[in-house]
């Protein structure tokens, strides 16, 4: 009886272990952002280089978008948008987070 539930709670153990390790994975987000200049540019990705859980971050001016590579369990949507706000950048979400690892 002993024996079974050591044997149980090894088990209950080591598939808790697993879950622990299984990394996390990226998403990918694409945002509508007025864009007029190069100076722009240089303040978004300034911006987020200093957001935690941001990992990349893609600016094409000439399609007004801003694309971020992040940890969903760092950071997320709102947040991001909030950081556009603090440089005085309105931003939507135009694609919907991905899942990309």
């Amino acid at each position: 009886m002993i024996v079974a539930l050591l044997i149980m709670a090894m088990g209950a153990t080591h598939t808790m272990a697993q879950d622990q390790k299984a990394p996390k994975k990226d998403e990918r987000v694409t945002f509508a952002v007025e864009i007029v200049c190069s100076s722009c540019v240089k303040n978004i990705k300034k911006q987020f280089a200093y957001e935690k859980g941001v990992k990349d971050v893609r600016v094409n001016q000439a399609k007004q978008q801003v694309t971020v590579t992040y940890n969903p369990t760092k950071t997320d949507t709102k947040r991001m948008i909030a950081a556009f706000k603090e440089i005085g950048k309105d931003a939507t979400v135009a694609t919907p987070p991905e899942v990309i690892n």
